[in-house]
């Protein structure tokens, strides 16, 4: 996998991915430094490419509305998944469901979350399509 960023919804997925099980996760973000802390914290190799990869996680503020777009070529990824969240899709969203690659948007990691902290602070079923509807209302 390789990610996108070395905040902390960068260093959220860099764990995840690696508690998942994945054999490598790579991490750019555009001060390096960042990049080879947040490895040198709780693991994965930083990388000033964008290396093609399984998966890409983009954990930038990259793609919200007025922001620059990133110089990503999606055809290099297997699956792609943008933590930024809105209405509409961003353009790396839009570019990679154009050549019919996977994705999983931002607002369907925050549903995901959000169904998540409903079913684990009240013991019950979320209501995911009441939240989704809701999200996109």
């Amino acid at each position: 996998a390789l990610v996108l960023g070395a905040g902390g919804s960068a260093r959220a997925a860099v764990w995840a991915l690696l508690d998942a099980g994945a054999a490598e996760v790579r991490v750019w973000n555009r001060t390096s430094a960042r990049a080879q802390t947040l490895c040198a914290e709780i693991g994965g190799t930083p990388t000033a490419e964008m290396p093609s990869a399984d998966m890409l996680v983009n954990c930038t503020s990259v793609g919200m509305e007025g922001a620059d777009q990133l110089p990503v070529d999606v055809a290099a990824y297997g699956c792609v998944v943008d933590f930024v969240y809105g209405v509409t899709h961003t353009p790396l969203i839009g570019a990679a469901r154009e050549r019919d690659i996977p994705t999983v948007d931002g607002l369907q990691l925050l549903l995901g979350q959000g169904a998540l902290s409903f079913e684990l602070f009240t013991g019950r079923s979320a209501p995911r399509e009441a939240m989704r509807a809701a999200l996109v209302g």
